[in-house]
């Protein structure tokens, strides 16, 4: 009841604040170098309810190289724009800024990630003040990106221990000059809607501390602002499941558990990979070789994987499906519509948490290479797996 009771008050505050804020129609017309006849969408960041205008994706159809866009918001804001040919995407973008009135937009296939072309504002401040400002980091993860392939073709994947955890706290490192660099920005910048909209982007692969720091140094016209309200609210709700928290023992519905609920950490484990994923998730189904190997090779020693699926009730059976056909050994859960992933504000698909033996988070989202590298050096393996 108290979930429930939460969930409708974080709407009602949706609907009033946007409600109280003025809608400005925008207009954007766009132009893409394909022959290729597919379609266009317009992708939100993070998560819908972000924007509250309109139902998303929006979609436009691929005429000659054009497309267009209309649509009402209340203040710049964020979006990554896609071409897909059925269901196949050709091209994403990076992110990139919508504000009112008319503006035009130029998409290059095999630009993946980069922010389009397209004159406003908000675009004007990222292409000049933001990315200036994050100019030597952004190189220095390109750095990082070139030396890590590199270092992969050399030792073919299989790169030795010291030398991956070299990489490992480099890539912490980056990220966290990456979390500073934004909160003197911010301090700098704190009507910024360029900022904000990138911290909503950040957000999206999981909460830590600093975000909260983050957030406090907006203007309090942003933050009382729709983007800013709802912002606060996940950031608040993700809290709960940051590194050192305790990770929340939810009661879901287990398989062959009859369909009755009941609590996901039921014995006592030195670490455990809370594995958040789901049915159609392309990403989430090719983790599981990886994972199934590391659980064979540490299980006996005291390793654990739950794994918790945010499928609907009417992809229970392609959950069960998915589940058999990739005999997949550890315990499973459903989170039926990702009532308790919305909770902890789960944005992305796969994620994980790694929690240690009193329930703590330790590593958020670790890749299956970070994994085996963290549980040879913490735990004793089971050699004849």
């Amino acid at each position: 009841m108290r979930n429930i009771i939460f969930s409708l008050g974080l709407n009602l505050i949706t609907l009033l604040s946007f409600s109280q804020g003025a809608h400005y129609r925008f207009r954007l017309s766009g132009f893409i170098n394909t022959r290729d006849t597919g379609q266009m969408v317009l992708i939100t960041v993070n998560n819908n309810s972000y924007y509250p205008s309109q139902e998303y994706p929006l979609t436009s159809k691929v005429r000659n190289g054009r497309f267009l866009f209309t649509g009402y918001i209340s203040y710049p804001t964020g979006y990554v724009i896609g071409f897909r040919i059925n269901n196949s995407w050709e091209y994403l973008s990076g992110l990139f800024f919508i504000d009112s009135g008319e503006q035009t937009i130029r998409c290059e296939m095999g630009n993946n990630r980069v922010s389009p072309n397209i004159i406003n504002g908000p675009m004007t401040e990222l292409q000049s003040n933001y990315n200036l400002s994050f100019l030597q980091i952004n190189e220095a993860f390109k750095q990082y990106d070139k030396a890590r392939d590199s270092i992969q073709a050399i030792y073919k994947g299989k790169i030795p221990p010291d030398i991956h955890k070299s990489f490992v706290d480099r890539k912490e490192e980056l990220h966290k000059q990456s979390d500073s660099t934004l909160l003197v920005y911010v301090k700098e910048h704190p009507n910024s809607y360029v900022a904000m909209w990138s911290l909503i982007d950040e957000f999206s692969s999981g909460y830590i501390a600093v975000f909260d720091s983050i957030y406090s140094v907006f203007s309090e016209k942003l933050r009382k602002s729709n983007v800013g309200i709802i912002l606060k609210q996940q950031l608040d709700s993700a809290s709960i499941s940051c590194i050192g928290c305790t990770f929340p023992n939810v009661k879901l519905v287990k398989r062959f558990g009859k369909y009755k609920p009941e609590y996901i950490f039921n014995e006592s484990c030195k670490y455990i990979l809370v594995d958040i994923w789901f049915s159609h998730c392309g990403p989430c189904i090719d983790q599981f070789p990886k994972f199934k190997a590391i659980y064979a090779q540490y299980k006996q020693s005291g390793f654990q994987i739950i794994g918790i699926s945010t499928d609907s009730k009417a992809e229970v059976q392609n959950w069960e499906k998915v589940i058999s056909k990739n005999n997949l050994p550890w315990p499973q859960y459903i989170d039926i519509d990702g009532t308790f992933s919305k909770r902890i504000s789960i944005t992305e698909w796969p994620s994980n948490f790694l929690l240690d033996n009193s329930g703590k988070v330790i590593k958020r989202n670790i890749s299956s290479e970070d994994l085996k590298y963290f549980l040879n050096q913490n735990i004793t393996a089971n050699l004849d797996q």
